[in-house]
């Protein structure tokens, strides 16, 4: 077998060049050049002679042996490259393909889409070459994008040889689509908010601090980026909450998460979403898959709490697949909110926003009072301005307990409130004064209104005349103290973008999810 070489293409040409002329000498030999007394000509044939030496078969430390051909006219084409793949990474989009046979460096040129001042752009030329070291190939690439506002990319993947018969000779693979998803989220305790708006594509608001309870201009850059998407045909349902389930697993959230949502609005069924991601054969493939992935994906260890709102379009004739597919996007059957208008749209909009607003904050109250009590007696805390103590039905009561330096309070009961506090809560002693905490404190909300935290009491129980005297010092300036704790928060409010909302509704789309964010952070 003759073994394949690689040379570069202007010492191949000379070989050439000089076997062609040494063939057209009609028989010039060194023998007869000798006779002739021609010292020169010899020496230059001697030199001739060692050159076509290499030219046949030496100097193999210049070559790259390929054991698949059984001679030079043998040459067949590099096959175009296969299993091309984009995976978001922290670092980028890691593009990856399978070895070719016999490529010597592989080109990957990347297009990507870019967002700016209200309208998407394309740029593309972005090009990389990845060369053999070392006889190990390099099939994998990095893409970090140069726009910030990338939100689409595609890859296209070519390898190339050198060979006799042509230095690049090079075959393409079919591009690849791929949504780049921006790591996003932050470390800052706060609400955090992305926004994904679907059609026959995706737009995308990546996941970003909304409010860190103290501010709230945060809030404008998403509001503009609910009022600048417009409609298109095709509703890929399935695919947008695919991909802002990946947008939570990648993102960088604070330690202190305690909650993860995904809130989603369609009118219709899924009709693009197995285009758009073609590892599924079917809709109903997709759907069951991607709530698999509601239920067991963990953001921090926290389960996704995800809603589906869905208001049945003119154009929707399979109820059972529509409300299936309402089902599905929603992390359990009561989260899953079909609607029969507008209106009724922005209700559950907000009962929701109500409900995560409420889950993102707790309350704490500190209650400070003087700690000469006797061992054991009973302290009681009334909510709800009463003469008699005894007469309470929202209150706290424990039995105050001295043990050295240490005040708690014991074996304690809550009576139409509640705290995660617990049975036994420790005191935090200052001078005379003892400050006992309850936190995760909740009331009945019109009982708050009605009586609040001013009005507390604090009486305790006198054993000789089975009654409850008030403490008439209680009440001063800091004897009580509320807390609202803010918790960080992460919610993808993912938005049906297609035609068949018509302008009107699409327009009140826009209206009820920019009141949602206005609840949530409390605005």
């Amino acid at each position: 077998m003759l073994q394949r070489k690689q040379t570069t293409v202007a010492t191949a040409n000379s070989c050439i060049a000089m076997e062609s002329e040494n063939h057209s000498k009609n028989g010039t030999s060194l023998k007869s050049l000798i006779s002739k007394g021609k010292l020169l000509t010899i020496l230059s044939a001697l030199f001739l002679a060692v050159v076509m030496g290499a030219c046949k078969g030496g100097g193999d430390e210049d070559y790259e042996d390929y054991e698949d051909y059984e001679d030079y006219e043998d040459y067949e084409p590099l096959t175009t490259p296969t299993g091309v793949t984009a995976t978001q990474t922290n670092e980028g989009i890691k593009i990856s393909w399978d070895p070719v046979k016999r490529a010597d460096y592989y080109s990957v040129i990347c297009r990507y889409r870019y967002y700016y001042n209200g309208y998407y752009y394309w740029d593309k030329g972005y090009k990389y070459d990845s060369k053999r070291t070392d006889n190990i190939q390099d099939c994998e690439f990095i893409f970090v994008p140069k726009e910030s506002s990338t939100d689409s990319c595609s890859f296209q993947v070519s390898a190339y040889t050198y060979s006799y018969e042509n230095l690049y000779n090079r075959n393409w693979s079919e591009p690849i689509s791929y949504v780049y998803i921006k790591p996003g989220g932050g470390s800052e305790t706060g609400l955090y908010m992305g926004i994904i708006g679907f059609n026959e594509e995706l737009y995308e608001k990546s996941i970003s601090l909304l409010t860190d309870y103290q501010r709230t201009y945060n809030t404008n850059n998403f509001t503009s980026f609910i009022n600048g998407l417009s409609m298109k045909s095709a509703t890929s349902f399935y695919y947008a909450v695919d991909n802002a389930i990946k947008r939570l697993e990648i993102a960088e959230l604070p330690e202190d998460l305690e909650n993860v949502s995904i809130v989603t609005f369609t009118d219709g069924l899924d009709n693009a979403s197995i285009d758009l991601n073609t590892a599924y054969n079917s809709r109903d493939a997709y759907r069951d898959a991607v709530k698999k992935r509601i239920a067991n994906t963990k953001i921090k260890n926290l389960p996704i709490n995800a809603y589906s709102i869905g208001i049945r379009g003119s154009d929707v004739n399979d109820v059972e697949a529509f409300r299936a597919g309402l089902i599905a996007m929603a992390s359990k059957e009561e989260n899953a909110k079909e609607v029969t208008n507008m209106s009724e749209v922005n209700t559950t909009f907000s009962e929701i926003a109500s409900s995560l607003y409420s889950e993102n904050q707790s309350k704490i109250i500190k209650l400070k009072i003087t700690g000469g009590y006797d061992d054991g007696t009973k302290i009681r805390f009334t909510w709800d301005n009463v003469e008699d103590a005894a007469d309470s039905k929202y209150y706290i009561e424990g039995t105050y307990k001295r043990n050295g330096t240490t005040r708690t309070l014991e074996n304690v009961v809550y009576r139409g409130v509640n705290s995660s506090s617990g049975l036994t809560v420790t005191g935090d002693v200052s001078g005379v004064y003892v400050t006992f905490t309850f936190k995760d404190f909740t009331q009945p909300w019109m009982w708050e209104w009605l009586y609040p935290d001013s009005k507390i009491q604090q009486w305790e129980y006198v054993s000789s005349t089975a009654q409850w005297q008030r403490n008439s010092e209680f009440g001063e300036t800091g004897d009580v103290e509320t807390i609202i704790d803010k918790k960080s928060a992460v919610i993808m409010l993912v938005l049906d973008c297609t035609t068949s909302l018509g302008s009107n509704d699409f327009k009140q789309m826009k209206e009820a999810t920019t009141n949602f964010i206005k609840i949530v952070t409390d605005y």
